[in-house]
């Protein structure tokens, strides 16, 4: 019985460690999303107002953190139109800090056990 509390412990503090781990992450997200549109990344610039730059924000969630914007045009920017082209900031993001976000779960996972 009592291995099973331990085992149990274990898994909550894993489970608060990833969730740490995974905010962590949406932040930087958060901000990689961000640079991009502010044209400091390889996309084009999106900033004519900064409504879309200001809208990106991220959310607890009961897993971790979404990232996120509540600007309709959004989609146009990200996943562009027959007038321009896509700009893929939101895809672009992800995929240049996936090897941060691998690599501090692993992290998190492997000081953890």
């Amino acid at each position: 019985y009592d291995v099973y509390k331990k085992i149990d412990k274990i898994n909550e503090q894993l489970a608060k460690e990833l969730k740490v781990s995974l905010n962590e992450c949406g932040i930087l997200l958060k901000e990689e999303i961000k640079a991009s549109i502010e044209g400091q990344r390889a996309e084009p610039r999106s900033v004519k107002t900064g409504n879309f730059l200001n809208s990106i924000t991220t959310q607890p969630t009961i897993n971790g953190t979404e990232v996120f914007t509540d600007v309709d045009y959004s989609k146009f920017l990200e996943f562009g139109t027959s007038k321009f082209e896509e700009r893929r900031h939101f895809r672009n993001s992800m995929e240049r800090i996936a090897p941060i976000v691998k690599e501090k779960i692993t992290s998190t996972l492997n000081n953890s056990i």
